[in-house]
C-alpha cells in the first residue's frame, strides 16, 4: 500500500500498535476525571491507531565507491591489484574465455577471487577467508549486522528473482553490484559484479 507521500506502509508488529493503544487510554484516562466531565464514570473506547513506516525508495542501492573488497575496487586494472594484494597464488587461464568481447581471467587469492575482463575487475568473489566488502561488512555478520551498516537489500521482485538466503545491492551510478548469501543467519558469500551483458 503506497502512501500519500510515493512510499511504502508497512503494518508493525502488533506489540508497537497495542503499546500506543495502551498509551493513548492512560493519556486519555490522564486528561477526562469524573468531577471535571460530568460524567459518572469514564470509559475508553477502543482507541485506532495506525503506525506508518517509510520504505526508503532507493532500498538495495549503495554508493558506488563503497563496491570494493578488500582494497580492490571493480574496475581496478591488474597493477592496482597487485599493488594491494601482491601476486596471486594461481591465474586461472584455462577459464579464460571471450564473452560479449571480453576475455575473462581469474586470480586466486587466499581469500578472494579476482575476474578480469580485458584488463578491469568485473567480478570479486569472497566465499571463506578475512574479506572486507564495503571496508566494513565481513563474513560471519548478522544480516541485521550488514543491513544496519549497507541498509535494506533490493526487494524481491520477478526482475530480482534469487535463490532463499541471498540479496542483492546495486551501484546509484553504474551497472554493478554486490550479492551477498547468508548460511544459518550469518553472512558466508559475497560476490560483487559488474553487468558486462
Amino acid at each position: 500500500m503506497r502512501d500519500s507521500l510515493g512510499g511504502n506502509r508497512v503494518i508493525v508488529d502488533l506489540r508497537v500498535i497495542g503499546a500506543l493503544a495502551v498509551l493513548a487510554a492512560i493519556e486519555s484516562c490522564r486528561s477526562s476525571h469524573p468531577a471535571q466531565s460530568g460524567r459518572s464514570s469514564d470509559t475508553v473506547g477502543p482507541v485506532h491507531t495506525t503506525v506508518s513506516v517509510h520504505v526508503p525508495q532507493d532500498s538495495g542501492k549503495i554508493i558506488d565507491s563503497l563496491l570494493t573488497m578488500n582494497n580492490v575496487s571493480l574496475g581496478n586494472d591488474p597493477k592496482e591489484v597487485r599493488s594491494r594484494l601482491g601476486d596471486p597464488i594461481t591465474q586461472d587461464t584455462s577459464d579464460s574465455r571471450e564473452t560479449l568481447g571480453y576475455r575473462f581471467i581469474t586470480w586466486h587469492y587466499p581469500a578472494l577471487d579476482v575476474e578480469f575482463a580485458d584488463t578491469n575487475v568485473a567480478y570479486l568473489t569472497c566465499g571463506a577467508g578475512p574479506c572486507s566488502f564495503a571496508h566494513r561488512v565481513s563474513l560471519g555478520m548478522s544480516q541485521l549486522q550488514v543491513e544496519a551498516l549497507l541498509g535494506p537489500p533490493l526487494p524481491i521482485s520477478p526482475d530480482n528473482f534469487l535463490p532463499e538466503n541471498t540479496v542483492k545491492y546495486v551501484g546509484r551510478a553504474s551497472d554493478c553490484g554486490a550479492t551477498l548469501q547468508y548460511t544459518d543467519g550469518k553472512l558466508s558469500y559475497i560476490k560483487l559484479w559488474c553487468d558486462y551483458s
